[in-house]
């Protein structure tokens, strides 16, 4: 059984399966056991908890149109007042994933769009 040294807080040597993916390093695998990046991420968050709900409070007060928009297109997708296409509206090669509104006061005007095509109708 392969094993690697865990760089973070408890330094031991662990079984590869201990390690979360990360594609970019050179062995493909996190330096630091799950266990321990468990540990420093709720950490943080809970040093972090009052910033995080101020700045998420902050974003639903300016974009309540935006979010408003989605629930509802959301739901209506869901319950089958709005159907879905299989592919993109814009391309029609890829399913999509993604769902666009041109204008937010129109809820249930929707354009359903692959990743790439979103992006670009974003710019």
């Amino acid at each position: 059984m392969e094993m690697k040294q865990c760089k973070g807080a408890c330094g031991l040597l662990k079984p590869l399966s201990c390690f979360g993916v990360l594609r970019k390093s050179k062995d493909g695998l996190r330096s630091e056991c799950k266990e321990c990046n468990r540990k420093r991420v709720n950490q943080y968050d809970s040093e972090h908890r009052a910033k995080k709900c101020a700045s998420a409070r902050h974003y639903e007060l300016i974009h309540k149109d935006r979010i408003s928009a989605v629930n509802k297109a959301r739901y209506a997708l869901k319950h089958g007042k709005i159907k879905a296409p299989l592919f993109c509206e814009r391309c029609g090669y890829e399913p999509w994933k993604h769902m666009h509104h041109e204008d937010y006061s129109k809820p249930f005007n929707v354009q359903f769009l692959c990743a790439s095509c979103h992006k670009l109708a974003h710019t």
